[in-house]
């Protein structure tokens, strides 16, 4: 589990459900079982997240937010694609490659402090912040 997995769980999944993150991060077959679960996911602590209005809810709009609260260019992808999973990707690819897709996916911008997360639900895009 690299910085950005382990952060992402210590900052950002609620606390009854860290073990079994960092346990399924960790193992192939069940990552691949948890993230396809992250379509539709209660597990995050969404008190945490800001939502971005619907007429904001671009890649261009949404990297500009997040390039304002401090994201450098490149993030690292958790995502039930498997195609980006576990890469660390441009933030704007990344955002181009997930934005209105439909997978659930959370882009680490700094590890533990922002991100943003899309999940399988319409209209679900917030940025995770903890200050």
């Amino acid at each position: 589990m690299n910085d950005h997995e382990k952060m992402f769980v210590d900052s950002f999944v609620i606390k009854a459900k860290q073990d079994r993150f960092r346990e399924s991060l960790t193992a192939s077959k069940r990552r691949q079982k948890l993230l396809s679960s992250f379509d539709h996911t209660s597990d995050l602590r969404f008190e945490l997240a800001i939502k971005i209005s619907p007429d904001r809810q671009r890649p261009a709009e949404i990297y500009s937010e997040l390039m304002g609260k401090g994201a450098a260019d490149k993030c690292y992808v958790i995502s039930s694609n498997s195609n980006i999973d576990g890469k660390e990707l441009e933030l704007m690819s990344a955002l181009e490659d997930v934005v209105g897709y439909g997978d659930g996916t959370f882009l680490s911008c700094i590890p533990g402090k922002l991100g943003y997360f899309e999940s399988g639900d319409r209209g679900d895009r917030v940025i995770f912040e903890k200050k």
